[in-house]
């Protein structure tokens, strides 16, 4: 149930004396209220929706001011209203602000943690290491390709390339060593962008030629690149 209305609060009292009322037939104790009026939300106030003028008398209610006197007090007190008439609407713009701050924030650390993994997957492409695996695509054949890296040269690598078993197949199908250059690798695989650079031409007995492959994934270790 949502509770939602007005009420009024307190901003200043007054004794007539004060207002320069005659006080002959005041009775005791009786006083001028000026009351902020405002819009509430579940009690908590959101917005002015005006200033009350009441009389409070000696029994502790307020009554209603006659018209003269109401216009009267209007004319001669300025009263300003209080800020936390509006606590409710500054409520809801620290949340929506602490939000918008907080989802900043993350995106800050998600590009951050993707610049970095980007960084070490390029580092990890240019700078090849015995027992990196290379996972391969290749549009030739529906079977997955792992190319594991047996030996390092200067600018050369030797990979054992692996065909995975697939449907209606009895074993995965392990090819003879060949060497492929660092730069070939590297323009295999692609970084930032979808597509790589170049594809890295692998040698297939059994089609009597070469075959072009994308490196779409790169392991070392428990890491994944």
């Amino acid at each position: 149930m949502i509770l939602f209305g007005w009420y009024t609060f307190l901003i200043k009292s007054y004794m007539f004396e004060e207002l320069g009322i005659p006080t002959e037939d005041i009775q005791e104790n009786m006083r001028v209220e000026v009351r902020q009026k405002c819009f509430h939300l579940f009690w908590i106030p959101f917005f002015s929706i005006g200033k009350l003028y009441a009389l409070r008398r000696g029994d502790g209610k307020l009554y209603e001011l006659p018209a003269e006197m109401e216009n009267f007090l209007r004319t001669q007190t300025v009263h300003k209203t209080p800020w936390y008439t509006y606590i409710g609407l500054m409520l809801v713009a620290a949340v929506c602000l602490f939000f918008w701050v907080n989802g900043k924030y993350e995106s800050y650390q998600s590009n951050k943690q993707l610049e970095q993994f980007y960084e070490k997957k390029h580092e990890v492409t240019n700078n090849p290491q015995i027992k990196d695996e290379y996972i391969l695509w290749t549009n030739t054949f529906s079977n997955i390709f792992v190319a594991e890296v047996v030996d390092v040269k200067s600018d050369s690598v030797q990979i054992s390339l692996l065909k995975k078993k697939g449907h209606g197949e009895a074993s995965d199908v392990l090819y003879e060593p060949q060497w492929v250059t660092k730069e070939e690798i590297a323009n295999a695989v692609p970084i930032r962008e979808i597509h790589c650079k170049d594809s890295l031409q692998l040698y297939i007995p059994e089609l009597g030629g070469v075959t072009s492959y994308s490196i779409y994934r790169i392991l070392r270790g428990i890491d994944k690149y």
